[in-house]
């Protein structure tokens, strides 16, 4: 019985190394209890690459909203997430929480904001609203990826992105080596931004589609802000030169397409008939 105890301790001992490494680096501060490494750091590693910072911005803010949520928030994409909370307290007073997570979409926006609902009594809401993300073709939501931490707590222990998440903790916290936390796009030369920028608004602008569920939404929450007092302001922040060109050309283009297909129906329908 004592050497089945000893193979079963053996086994298990690589597994409780990993349990132990993740507890102590604790990447998203998920537990709250070990502190070895700090959150700012936390922070530039999780939004290292364009591939982890939606889902550990998201699993990030979500956790630290809920420990400590604020009556006044800003919800929105990557263009709100540099706002600092500290500088709009110096320069407004107002004590901001910034829900603002990078790739998200209308529908995680709408999410959070009924979250935030749901664990304070709301004062202000700050929406920053993009022409990028009003497409019905975007209707992910980001709470899908972290959905499992929240549904079954010990996936936080298994996932292979935490894991990886808490290694890269670990390399950065001993080497400050800036190569490890500036993956991002945003890194790049202004030449492959400008390719970049095009070739991911031909990606959304080319199956542009009205939203209007996000529109209903978006009237229910007016409805409900109105009705519980909640001041609510909408923020456009600046966009990329080609962003309204690129959006025009594709709504003048799919006019076109329309007023062809409404012109054919309308000579077969006086051929016909």
């Amino acid at each position: 019985m004592k050497k089945y105890l000893l193979k079963i301790f053996y086994f298990s001992i690589p597994a409780l190394i990993l349990f132990l490494f993740i507890f102590l680096i604790d990447p998203y501060e998920y537990i709250n209890i070990s502190h070895i490494i700090s959150s700012e750091n936390k922070q530039l590693v999780y939004g290292r690459d364009d591939a982890t910072s939606p889902r550990g911005g998201m699993l990030w803010k979500k956790l630290h909203y809920k420990r400590n949520p604020k009556k006044i928030i800003l919800i929105g994409d990557s263009q709100g997430d540099n706002i600092k909370e500290d500088l709009v307290k110096r320069i407004s007073g107002q004590d901001i929480y910034n829900f603002c997570v990078p790739g998200a979409s209308y529908q995680t926006m709408f999410e959070t904001f009924w979250l935030a609902a749901e664990q304070t009594e709301l004062e202000s809401v700050y929406f920053q609203v993009s022409f990028m993300n009003y497409n019905a073709t975007r209707d992910y939501t980001l709470y899908s990826y972290i959905q499992k931490y929240v549904d079954k707590p010990y996936m936080y222990f298994l996932d292979k992105e935490i894991l990886i998440d808490s290694f890269y903790n670990f390399l950065y916290a001993i080497t400050k080596n800036r190569k490890l936390i500036e993956n991002s796009y945003e890194y790049q030369s202004e030449e492959v931004l400008d390719e970049h920028s095009m070739e991911f608004m031909e990606l959304i602008f080319d199956n542009y589609t009205y939203p209007v569920e996000f529109k209903k939404e978006m009237i229910r929450i007016a409805d409900y802000c109105k009705k519980h007092e909640i001041e609510t302001t909408y923020i456009i922040m600046p966009t990329y030169d080609e962003t309204l060109i690129t959006l025009m050309k594709t709504l003048l283009l799919k006019c076109i397409k329309l007023s062809k297909k409404t012109y054919r129906n309308s000579v077969i329908h006086m051929i016909i008939g």
